[in-house]
């Protein structure tokens, strides 16, 4: 009787670079023997991004990824998960990263073409807190990607509702030098300081963007090569109800004209940036772009904050479109400029004609009936509160005598984090030429 492993080598590669294999299952593949690690070895990658992880994943990626650059090529799909400190639970305080002056010299040199935001760029790698920079450095290495999963982005690193007191107790807890090289009382720290992740950008100011990837979509002229490739993206919170975090909608925009874009689907995008009651201008935005279409052919608009304006110049940027969906947000915006549904039906179905069929599109308005984010929330278990670790309602120091080093040795140590647990750690790389995979 035939087995699997009579199988043909390219047939076994297929199956193994499946969408549905994570690199945790390439890895329980890769210890059944020595022919399926072979196979293993030449597969496609799946990988989940899981920023700010106690277990550092993605800082031992980029570390073996600096020794081995072409070890990038093999990965075929991202998706990012959002792992943020929450205050009062140790479990999930990831520690700072350390970088050999070796190392910190091959990640600069890719960034020193760019202007000031590749040098805060490379800062907030340097500093070792916020593995969200690292995703664009990953975009650099990874030339043959086709699927890339945004996720539900958090941008602070700490939260929600964090004080200035809980906020220095966990950066005393997550740096291993703070107590020499920061003295300040807690009067005067500002949480802002190392909770907010939100880059500056040194033309627009802060306001205009999200995230690391927004302002380091481009590598001077071009796109980054992680980008270039891609066929499909998600974008923002899978929700559709009416309360969640919103980006701004200028980098739907840009994303649409990612070259070989073929499936895209949005959450959550607004015309009105963070602090600000003035919308954007996406009609004069798709001028830079002017003569272009975008190359979506399966396009998605969930629950996104659009003018019906906004919405005409989304219709105009497409052409070849031969799915729509639209879930219009729950909450009436007060604007003249209101989007109906039929409104946004006509647009698409006018600018996507004919390869956009009646039966293809579907709009609609969310009902308003989903969990607010901070419910959700809830129901993630995080483990118990540690009370005794400190106090998060005193502004006194660590409670019970407790210091920063030994609070972090009751849940581990910095060495022993960034080595890795053992060899099958998934990209645990302890310095070695051995693949982080494995």
């Amino acid at each position: 009787m035939t087995n699997i492993l009579s199988l043909p080598t390219e047939i076994l590669i297929e199956i193994f670079s499946d969408e549905s294999f994570t690199s945790a299952d390439l890895v329980s593949c890769r210890r059944v023997c020595k022919y399926f690690r072979n196979v293993a070895d030449k597969c496609s990658i799946n990988y989940t991004f899981q920023i700010d992880a106690v277990s550092q994943r993605t800082w031992k990626l980029t570390k073996y990824l600096l020794r081995n650059p072409d070890f990038g090529k093999r990965f075929k799909s991202i998706k990012v998960t959002w792992n943020r400190r929450i205050p009062r639970k140790p479990q999930t305080w990831a520690l700072q990263w350390h970088w050999s002056p070796g190392e910190i010299e091959k990640i600069a040199q890719p960034l020193s073409r760019g202007g000031r935001g590749n040098h805060a760029l490379l800062g907030s790698i340097c500093r070792g807190l916020n593995s969200e920079a690292l995703l664009p450095f990953l975009l650099l290495h990874t030339p043959n990607l086709r699927l890339f999963d945004m996720g539900d982005v958090k941008l602070d690193l700490l939260g929600p509702y964090v004080s200035a007191g809980e906020s220095q107790r966990i950066y005393q807890y997550c740096t291993t030098s703070a107590s020499n090289i920061y003295q300040a009382p807690i009067a005067s720290f500002a949480p802002t300081g190392w909770t907010y992740s939100l880059p500056d950008d040194p033309e627009n100011g802060p306001n205009n963007h999200y995230s690391y990837l927004h302002l380091h979509m481009r590598l001077e002229s071009d796109w980054l090569p992680g980008l270039s490739n891609i066929t499909h993206l998600t974008h923002g919170c899978h929700r559709t109800g009416g309360y969640f975090d919103r980006w701004p909608a200028i980098h739907l925009v840009y994303m649409m004209f990612l070259p070989r874009l073929q499936t895209a689907h949005f959450y959550g995008a607004s015309i009105l940036p963070p602090d600000s009651s003035t919308p954007l201008d996406l009609a004069k935005l798709s001028l830079r772009f002017s003569g272009q279409k975008s190359t979506i052919k399966h396009l998605g608009l969930l629950n996104c904050r659009l003018r019906k304006s906004d919405y005409r110049t989304i219709a105009q940027i497409t052409g070849s479109l031969q799915s729509f969906k639209c879930v219009l947000e729950y909450e009436e915006v007060k604007w003249s400029d209101y989007a109906y549904v039929r409104d946004v039906y006509d647009l698409f179905r006018l600018h996507n004609h004919p390869s956009l069929k009646d039966e293809q599109v579907v709009v609609s308005r969310a009902t308003g009936k989903d969990k607010d984010p901070e419910d959700l929330e809830k129901d993630i278990d995080y483990g118990n509160d540690d009370d005794f670790l400190y106090n998060s309602d005193s502004d006194g120091p660590w409670n019970h005598d407790l210091g920063a080093d030994q609070g972090r040795d009751a849940i581990g140590s910095p060495e022993s984090s960034q080595a890795g647990e053992n060899g099958s750690d998934i990209f645990g790389s302890d310095g070695s030429g051995r693949s982080p995979l494995y």
